[in-house]
């Protein structure tokens, strides 16, 4: 891995951790709805599969660190254990099905990067929807709970993450980085 391919991957994970500190909570199920899924996504678009998954891990062992770079400037295996653990975790597979989807070259065609995106907020949904209902075991589905009240968020950020993805690549000298070819 080059020196540059290294900086922007710890500078996506650092945007997540940023993007995780606006939050607003959610006192009915304990899983703030934040900007971290903007960044997971804005990740996959710029820096490709394995740059953006790469990218997520260092974000998840920060976490795993006890740093607090997991939404309300938390940290910790405890954060991962509980509600939010399984979206987290998801974030990593997202990152990369975005990056595999939107493809590589400077430009991505509108309708690809939004079908990458909406892929890889299912992908999130997927891992964090079985997780939220193990952790809870709240009686009704997981996914009335664990899913629905943040669809409508998420789709939105999914269109901004394709939109914006789409001018950084087109805009920044990707070139070196794995995946991405300038």
């Amino acid at each position: 891995m080059s020196t540059r391919t290294i900086v922007l991957a710890a500078l996506f994970a650092a945007l997540t951790a940023v993007g995780a500190q606006f939050a607003v909570p959610n006192p009915l199920l304990s899983v703030p709805i934040t900007l971290q899924t903007l960044f997971v996504l804005i990740t996959g678009m710029v820096l490709g599969p394995r740059t953006g998954a790469v990218s997520l891990v260092v974000y998840l062992v920060m976490g795993l660190l006890n740093l607090p770079v997991f939404a309300g400037f938390t940290g910790g295996f405890a954060v991962l254990a509980g509600r939010s653990g399984g979206y987290i975790i998801g974030f990593i597979p997202a990152a990369f099905i975005v990056g595999l989807i939107a493809g590589r070259g400077k430009k991505v065609s509108a309708g690809r990067s939004i079908m990458a995106t909406l892929v890889g907020t299912l992908v999130i949904h997927l891992f964090g929807v079985p997780w939220f209902y193990m952790v809870t075991k709240v009686p009704v589905p997981g996914i009335l709970v664990g899913s629905l009240p943040y669809l409508p968020g998420d789709l939105f950020k999914a269109v901004v993450a394709a939109y914006a993805g789409r001018e950084i690549r087109r805009l920044a000298p990707l070139k070196g980085v794995p995946g991405i070819e300038a």
